[in-house]
């Protein structure tokens, strides 16, 4: 009996070591640029993470610390030519960092899927002004 409580010790342990090590290696080199707050949430963006995969679109991850505790990490993409944007997929994680809903853009991503216009004066608005310079 002793030797599975030991096992089972042993076990946890490494589970424990690996989460610890795999999220550890998750937020480095991640270089989060703060962008500004609403509503009491802060609103940041991966410098690192700013791709094109088209010559009018700027794909990169987004963050938003609320101030429950909560966070939401999202892929986002701007279509620089016709000033719309689109979020390919969002993770809500909970105040220990723990995931806790997950979601993709519905159907097969095609160059027309999910695309809505950027409002003026919105953060997607100061992303446009960032990245579509």
């Amino acid at each position: 009996m002793k030797v599975r409580e030991a096992m089972k010790a042993r076990i946890m342990t490494t589970i424990i070591s690996l989460l610890l090590v795999f999220s550890y290696s998750e937020v480095r080199g991640v270089d989060w640029i703060y962008i500004g707050t609403i509503n009491n949430d802060s609103i940041y963006y991966d410098r690192e993470s700013i791709s094109h995969p088209d010559i009018n679109i700027v794909k990169f991850w987004e963050k938003i610390d609320r101030s429950d505790m909560h966070k939401f990490v999202s892929l986002n993409e701007i279509n620089c030519e016709r000033k719309t944007h689109r979020i390919l997929s969002a993770t809500q994680y909970n105040e220990t960092g723990m995931a806790i809903g997950r979601g993709k853009l519905k159907g097969p991503v095609s160059a027309d899927t999910g695309w809505e216009d950027i409002i003026p004066g919105s953060v997607r608005d100061r992303y446009y002004s960032i990245f579509c310079k």
